[in-house]
């Protein structure tokens, strides 16, 4: 799991930049790769489930913003990436990731200082 330090504001916005990897480290294109927000709850926050990367390359960047940080169902806000991958061995591998953006990254309602 990735813990996100800077410090996101409600409404705001923030990208990640993503890279999907083999067994040797070495950049590969995912067969699919998807995303969704959770709130601390494990709900689907602002109908993020299963949004698709696209274009599928190497690298993806995810964008939240807005309502994607409404406090008002908790600060707490995580990131669940899934992909699969050729794996160096044959076959297809699933891959799972999570990025925490935890409380005390949005740190004031919008408007308040």
């Amino acid at each position: 799991m990735i813990v996100i330090a800077d410090k996101i504001s409600e409404h705001g916005s923030h990208s990640f930049l993503i890279s999907f990897t083999d067994e040797n480290d070495d950049a590969v294109t995912p067969n699919n790769a998807y995303w969704s927000l959770l709130n601390e709850e494990h709900d689907i926050v602002n109908s993020r489930d299963h949004v698709a990367i696209a274009p599928l390359t190497t690298t993806g960047v995810i964008t939240i913003h807005g309502d994607d940080l409404d406090a008002d169902d908790g600060t707490k806000r995580e990131i669940v990436i899934e992909a699969d991958i050729d794996s160096i061995y044959g076959g297809s591998l699933p891959q799972t990731e999570k990025i925490l953006i935890d409380n005390e990254t949005i740190p004031y309602k919008y408007g308040e200082t």
